[in-house]
C-alpha cells in the first residue's frame, strides 16, 4: 500500500526504489515482481517493467500478470507479442472473461471481425446481455461482417441500458445510417458529439452522416 501511495502522488522514484527492496525482499512472491513492475512503468520504464512482469509471470501466470504484460508490450509498440501473451493465457484459462474480452479488442484492431464476433459472443455466454460496452462491441463486429439485423440489435440495447454514453449513441447511430435511416442516425450521433465534442471518431461519423443527407456545408 505504501508504494501504491507514493505512486498515487507522483513519487515514482521512490516508489521503485521500494519495490525493489520488496522483490528482493519477497522473491518467490508473484505480488511483489507485479508491483516492482507498475512503479517502473509509471516511472516511464517499461522495457524494464516488462522484465519485473515476466519475472512475476514464471512464478505464477496469473490474470494480472498477463494482462499487464500484454498492456507493457503494446506500450512498447510491439500488439504483436501482446496478442501472442494474451492467446497463450487464454489458451490455459479458456473461461477468462478479461482474458477473452482484451483478445477480442486486439482481433478488432488488426479487422479481425469474425474472430472478435466469436470471442464476444463467448463472454455474452458468461456475464449476460446487460454490459452496454459488450453489446457495443457485439454491435460493431456484427456490422463489419455483414450482419446488419444483428448489429441493430445489439446497438440498440447498448443505448437502451447506457443512453447517456456518448459511445453507445454513436454505435447505435451509425448503425442506423447503415441501415439506411439516415436522420435518426443524425440525432444519435449530434447527441454523441454534444456528450463528447472533442473526439475525433464521432465528429467524422457525424459528418459522414450529414454528406450521407447530401448537407455538404455541415459535413464540411
Amino acid at each position: 500500500p505504501y508504494i501504491r501511495a507514493l505512486l498515487n502522488s507522483g513519487k515514482a522514484g521512490l516508489a521503485v526504489e521500494r519495490a525493489r527492496l520488496l522483490s528482493r525482499a519477497n522473491p518467490g512472491a508473484p505480488a511483489a515482481w507485479l508491483v516492482l513492475g507498475d512503479a517502473l512503468d509509471a516511472a516511464g520504464r517499461t522495457r524494464e517493467a516488462v522484465r519485473a512482469y515476466e519475472a512475476g509471470a514464471k512464478i505464477g501466470n496469473s490474470r494480472e500478470a498477463a494482462l499487464r504484460l500484454a498492456a507493457a508490450w503494446r506500450k512498447l509498440g510491439d500488439p504483436g507479442q501482446s496478442a501472442r501473451i494474451v492467446s497463450a493465457f487464454l489458451a490455459q484459462n479458456p473461461n477468462d472473461v478479461e482474458a477473452m474480452r482484451l483478445s477480442a479488442a486486439q482481433a478488432m484492431q488488426r479487422s479481425d471481425w469474425r474472430g472478435a464476433l466469436r470471442l464476444l459472443r463467448g463472454v455474452q455466454a458468461r456475464i449476460g446481455s446487460n454490459d452496454a460496452l459488450l453489446m457495443t462491441d457485439l454491435a460493431r463486429a456484427a456490422l463489419e461482417t455483414g450482419d446488419l439485423p444483428a448489429a441493430r440489435s445489439y446497438a440498440a440495447h447498448a443505448y437502451r441500458l447506457l443512453p447517456g454514453s456518448p459511445v453507445t449513441a454513436d454505435a447505435y447511430g451509425w448503425v442506423l445510417l447503415a441501415n439506411g435511416e439516415r436522420q435518426p442516425a443524425i440525432d444519435l450521433l449530434e447527441k454523441a458529439v454534444a456528450l463528447a465534442p472533442a473526439h475525433p471518431v464521432l465528429r467524422a461519423h457525424l459528418a459522414q452522416a450529414y454528406a450521407a443527407k447530401g448537407a455538404k456545408l455541415a459535413a464540411r
